[in-house]
């Protein structure tokens, strides 16, 4: 029986799915699928570019989880109000992960993969309410916000996983990556070469840059945050 479970995934990738049956409300909308670029580009039209990227540090683009999330309510029949209901919870892949192996019992995400869905405050640390406001997705249908590292819950018994398996980290890839290979200091630099190619470093503060970068959240402990 292992000690404890740490959960790694892609960052972007939403799944929703029905809060009382567990049941998905449609396959998982990828980070590389571009169905919400129509929305997206109504988000410019509306002048929003300058609040979005003021507060969760990312462009408007349909990489990010909650254009994708809006797109899930507007086609499926009475998304927005099961939605309004509390019937529906969408989920980064770690989330819709622990809800399956807590049997439901936690609806959880880290602040890595929560500032990569384009509706966290930075400054905050919370889901922003202006934010859910233009994306149009209520607070009910997102998960409780952990830190990276730290048990959350345990397992159930569940095809043949032992029961009370303590869930002990959360965390998006390439910040996985980014700590895996010690780049603790403003500085260090780690390259991804995937499907999409990227570089990330730790900053000693908050940068909002109009040259194309995004700023996001490194990894949580506790009460402190990179």
């Amino acid at each position: 029986v292992p000690a404890a479970i740490g959960i790694s995934n892609q960052r972007e990738s939403v799944v929703g799915w029905d809060r009382n049956t567990g049941r998905a409300i449609g396959p998982v909308v990828i980070w590389q699928c571009r169905r919400s670029a129509a929305f997206c580009e109504s988000l410019r039209e509306l002048g929003h570019q300058d609040l979005i990227f003021e507060r969760a540090g990312l462009s408007i683009d349909p990489l990010f989880s909650a254009s994708k999330m809006r797109w899930l309510l507007d086609h499926t029949d009475s998304g927005h109000e099961r939605a309004a209901a509390g019937e529906i919870c969408f989920g980064t892949i770690d989330s819709w992960l622990v809800w399956n192996l807590t049997g439901g019992r936690r609806h959880v995400t880290d602040l890595s993969n929560a500032s990569r869905t384009q509706l966290l405050g930075l400054q905050s640390g919370a889901w922003d309410s202006e934010l859910l406001d233009v994306f149009g997705i209520p607070a009910s249908t997102l998960p409780d916000l952990e830190p990276s590292s730290g048990v959350r819950c345990e397992t159930i018994a569940r095809d043949g996983l032992a029961p009370g398996i303590p869930i002990a980290s959360q965390v998006g890839d390439s910040h996985a990556a980014l700590f895996g290979q010690a780049g603790f200091r403003p500085g260090a630099i780690k390259a991804t070469y995937g499907t999409g190619s990227s570089l990330m470093t730790p900053t000693p503060r908050l940068v909002h840059s109009n040259h194309g970068l995004s700023s996001t959240v490194a990894w949580a402990f506790g009460a402190r945050t990179t």
